[in-house]
């Protein structure tokens, strides 16, 4: 079954974010030089934004999970849609072989860039398609809202905030 994090109602005129920290589990995602796990990274950095968060009495968070486990795709979907979540940030730590490329990476819904931007999004967004096929809940309310913008810019900010943070 599935598990709510954190869960409890939503005060009225509150967001709810649900913070999806990648991989866990059996899928340990990406292995950095030193043996580092993209799933430990992606956890601690969705730890620490939850704390963050909790500073602001106007935004609830969810978290997909908040320890070393497996949870599915759709499963992580599935806890988004039945919460009703605002927003959706899945957070991951990607890596390349090629020493010579560094930096961070944000994706947002339909705003892949180029050849290999696009097939990661499409291979992180395969949560949003529901167990019969259709698109999710959310996926349809971010297009048909046209939220795919908004997505858009809060990926910018998200971006500029990241790249600001580490040149101090």
């Amino acid at each position: 079954g599935i598990r709510f994090l954190n869960t409890k109602p939503k005060p009225h005129g509150n967001k709810l974010i649900v913070l999806d920290a990648g991989h866990g589990g059996k899928d340990h995602g990406a292995i950095g030089v030193t043996g580092t796990r993209e799933a430990d990274i992606a956890l601690q950095i969705a730890l620490r934004a939850k704390a963050l968060f909790k500073e602001n009495d106007k935004i609830e968070v969810i978290l997909t999970r908040d320890k070393d486990e497996f949870i599915s795709l759709k499963d992580r979907a599935r806890i988004a849609n039945s919460a009703n979540a605002d927003l959706f940030i899945s957070i991951h730590a990607n890596a390349n072989l090629a020493r010579h490329v560094y930096g961070i990476e944000t994706y947002s819904l339909d705003t892949a860039s180029d050849k290999g931007a696009r097939k990661v999004a499409m291979r992180e967004n395969k949560m949003a398609i529901a167990e019969d096929g259709k698109k999710s809940k959310l996926l349809g309310q971010l297009v048909s809202a046209g939220t795919n913008i908004l997505s858009a810019e809060l990926a910018r900010m998200i971006q500029d905030g990241v790249v600001k943070k580490l040149k101090e």
